[in-house]
């Protein structure tokens, strides 16, 4: 990057770790990752950390992603942890999820999120029963999902959006738009590793 007169920030080093997590660089992710503070002078945030426990995870890779999580400066972080769970959950390893559900829960007892986590992760994982009791914790607790919430600001008017909604007036148009994008994106990561490797 810098080699192209780019200096990356922050931002910028999540967005290429969560590109290299979710196009499946794992090698690529913890080279830049690895290489933040003393190549490009960008010290890791918990953003950082949670982009590399997910990436370890879908690579299958959970004893390293451990080790990431109780090596890091946030070992107690709920967000380091839900994104463990998630990649118990994606590997199918219930037992590991299990243990690391119950840390989680400990850590994060009034945040719905991940107490619908874990229940998917049951639930997917063919334990109905355990799904169930997870719910009834959570609703017992009286927690509830907040709804999903985007907002955009064109021409000085804030434009909210709920997850599914097509009350908008123009929603139409805005699905329209957005499988277009989503048709680019398609695109581009059919061609990711030339994208991704040439920016590395």
């Amino acid at each position: 990057m810098k080699e192209e007169g780019f200096d990356p920030d922050e931002i910028t080093m999540l967005a290429v770790l969560q590109a290299c997590s979710y196009t499946g660089l794992c090698k690529s992710g913890l080279s830049l990752f690895n290489e933040m503070e003393h190549k490009y002078g960008i010290k890791p945030v918990i953003e950082h950390y949670s982009f590399i426990v997910d990436l370890l995870g879908r690579a299958g890779n959970l004893s390293k992603a451990i080790d990431v999580i109780n090596e890091s400066p946030f070992p107690e972080s709920s967000l380091l942890w839900r994104a463990f769970v998630n990649s118990c959950k994606s590997c199918g390893d219930l037992q590991l999820g299990k243990w690391a559900s119950e840390k989680l829960l400990d850590l994060a007892p009034n945040e719905a999120s991940s107490y619908i986590l874990v229940s998917n992760m049951y639930a997917e994982g063919g334990l109905p029963e355990e799904a169930a009791k997870v719910r009834t914790a959570m609703n017992d607790l009286k927690l509830n999902k907040e709804t999903g919430l985007s907002w955009i600001e064109i021409d000085n008017k804030v434009h909210y959006f709920i997850a599914n909604d097509k009350d908008h007036l123009q929603s139409r148009q805005i699905y329209s738009n957005l499988e277009l994008l989503r048709n680019e994106m398609h695109w581009c990561c059919e061609n990711r590793n030339n994208m991704i490797s040439g920016f590395l």
